[in-house]
């Protein structure tokens, strides 16, 4: 009866000991969750309480000084500001390097478009590519005029934006001469 009693005690002290490692492990995971309950809420007032906060208030201030300049020294420019190339007779097309020039260092993307192209096989081609990209901020570009276009002035357009969503556009216009 003795020994009864000490294995009851034994495990009554074993299931007491148990219940107890339970709590413990219990209560250190009660006290990570409030832990990181109190972290959160800590971030949220910490972006949200100020009143000079970007976050809270969506306000970003961002200087812009870029600028850009289309230029060729392929095409002649005369008295009014209009750039000329001259036909090549005897060629499917004639060519023109163009360059975009902007004060920004590094890679930018610059979009080009032209109003004039030509039709081929039921699409539409435009005498220049879409993009080209700065190198140290000057961005190089060929146009292509065809002879359907002699005689036209085309418009041509290059820009991008900068990384306070400002955009800078250029445009210069080009009229394709045929001087037979």
């Amino acid at each position: 009866m003795m020994r009864e009693k000490t294995e009851n005690d034994k495990s009554v002290l074993k299931n007491e000991d148990k219940e107890s490692k339970i709590k413990k492990r219990k209560g250190k995971k009660n006290m990570e969750i409030n832990l990181n309950k109190y972290i959160l809420i800590y971030i949220i007032l910490l972006l949200t309480g100020c009143d000079d906060n970007p976050v809270a208030n969506n306000v970003w201030e961002c200087e812009s000084d870029f600028e850009m300049s289309l230029t060729s020294s392929d095409l002649v420019i005369d008295e009014n500001g209009y750039y000329h190339i001259e036909w090549l007779e005897g060629y499917n097309q004639t060519f023109a390097s163009l360059e975009a020039i902007t004060n920004t260092g590094g890679y930018n993307r610059i979009y080009w478009s032209c109003d004039s192209g030509i039709q081929y096989e039921d699409n539409f081609v435009s005498c220049i590519n879409p993009v080209s990209y700065t190198n140290d901020g000057v961005a190089k570009q060929i146009m292509g005029v065809w002879e359907e276009m002699i005689g036209d002035t085309l418009n041509i357009n290059a820009g991008f934006e900068d990384w306070c969503y400002i955009q800078h556009t250029q445009s210069i216009k080009v009229i394709v001469d045929n001087l037979d």
